[in-house]
């Protein structure tokens, strides 16, 4: 009977070790934070964060009120060498920098924007057309009614 018990302590303890930590979500801890805004209607959209692909061919439409769409991705240091990226489906682990490179594709544009975390923690991207956003970046949240 022993020897049944054994193998499946060892299974519990390796099932343990790979769980992954969840870290503190709170205001102190968010590295950035990414909002697309105003102007969307029915455009497809694809994100990269410093190459770790965060979001796939997501469709998005801006609400007439307040004018922001339902994407939200919320970036949190984890105080090792990480980022943890929370779009309200998932966590995905990226490396953690001060210079934020954005790939986006915007319908069928390949956009490339780049974010400096010493000029604020707040992007948003609003659509000027089919083919190009607006990016804005903040050191205060937005502000939406």
């Amino acid at each position: 009977m022993l020897k049944l018990y054994i193998p499946f302590f060892f299974i519990q303890i390796i099932l343990y070790s790979c769980q992954s930590k969840k870290i503190q979500i709170n205001e102190s801890n968010l590295a950035f934070r990414i909002d697309f805004q105003d102007g969307f209607i029915s455009d497809t959209i694809s994100v990269s964060i410093n190459k770790c692909q965060v979001v796939n061919k997501k469709i998005l439409t801006s609400n007439k009120l307040p004018g922001v769409t339902d994407l939200q991705l919320l970036v949190y240091s984890n105080g090792s060498d990480n980022h943890e990226i929370h779009d309200k489906k998932q966590i995905i682990k990226c490396e953690n920098k001060d210079t934020i490179r954005l790939l986006i594709l915007f319908n069928s544009a390949k956009l490339d924007y780049v974010g400096y975390l010493s000029k604020g923690k707040y992007f948003g991207f609003n659509k000027i057309n089919s083919q190009k956003l607006e990016f804005e970046q903040s050191v205060v949240p937005f502000y939406y009614d």
